[in-house]
């Protein structure tokens, strides 16, 4: 079944919380005779360019450090499409690619599209030896409230939430190079209307598979593109879109390859560094404190940074 133009589990798993950075965006109806158009999504976007004798042409391009599938599909009155009215592909950093051309058949006509994209290299495969750094730095430790594939907000997904108060400095938990910031958000609740709206940041490791650190305060302090190194101050905690409370949700993805029936990322297990060098899953429930994942005692301290 489709809705709005993409796959049931690409719209819900977009609509979810905005975890890894897959949206959506609808155009209004453009007739043939319209100046050039751009929709735009989270960094995403899609020109409509007029040519001659009415034909427009569509191009995708991006501000992400990382290449990005996209999936177009369009809903035309009186035009035809070249190569198809749907179309999958693959946008790389920098590159402005053009999906389709729209071509009247009779005078008068109009179409709109919609689209759907999900950052990441879908051919990433994830370095298994790979160990992660606890990504928050301050003094206090902090509570997992939430892990892996469960409780609230996680089912279907493996990831970590941490409490923390906002303004938290939050770290790179893992080496590389920033694939995008979403730096625009001030709100957070309880309320559906706030998902997707959570500002977050991405790093892309070098396996392909990327970071994600999700309802940050507003503020980064990396940019797209920068290197960096784990252990590194990319921003703070914060308490925007869809939550409960400040925290800070942490996984690892990977986008997987587009189908048929949409595109998608998944989860993935990690271990974290701890004291035995072979690393460790973090427990629902406990506290843990900056760098390594070794279990802590609470104490007081949890109220400050």
């Amino acid at each position: 079944m489709r809705v709005q133009g993409f796959s049931a589990a690409t719209r819900t798993r977009a609509l979810a919380l905005g975890i890894a950075l897959l949206g959506v965006g609808t155009a209004a109806p453009i007739a043939s005779t319209a100046g050039e158009r751009t929709h735009c999504s989270s960094g995403f976007c899609i020109t409509s360019v007029p040519l001659d004798d009415g034909i427009r042409e569509i191009r995708a391009h991006h501000g992400f450090a990382v290449s990005t599938q996209v999936e177009l599909r369009l809903e035309l009155d009186r035009m035809r499409a070249v190569p198809a009215e749907e179309r999958l592909a693959l946008v790389q950093p920098g590159e402005t690619l053009t999906l389709a051309r729209v071509i009247p058949t009779t005078a008068g006509g109009s179409y709109r599209y919609h689209y759907s994209f999900q950052t990441g290299d879908p051919q990433a495969v994830h370095d298994d030896s790979a160990r992660y750094v606890i990504p928050f730095g301050g003094r206090a430790p902090r509570m997992l409230t939430q892990r892996g594939n469960g409780g609230f907000s996680h089912r279907g997904r493996i990831a970590y939430d941490f409490r923390m108060p906002v303004g938290t400095p939050i770290l790179a938990a893992r080496e590389g190079v920033v694939a995008f910031v979403v730096d625009e958000y001030e709100k957070g609740g309880r309320r559906r209307s706030l998902a997707g709206k959570a500002n977050r940041i991405g790093i892309a490791h070098p396996d392909g598979t990327i970071s994600l650190y999700v309802h940050l305060r507003k503020g980064a302090v990396v940019e797209t593109g920068q290197h960096v190194v784990a252990g590194q101050h990319i921003g703070y905690s914060g308490n925007t879109g869809y939550t409960t409370g400040p925290h800070l949700h942490f996984e690892v993805y990977r986008a997987l390859p587009a189908t048929e029936a949409g595109i998608e990322s998944e989860t993935i297990e990690i271990l974290f560094e701890d004291t035995t060098g072979k690393g460790t899953t973090p427990v629902a429930r406990s506290y843990y404190g900056p760098g390594k994942a070794v279990a802590v005692v609470a104490g007081e301290a949890e109220s400050s940074n």
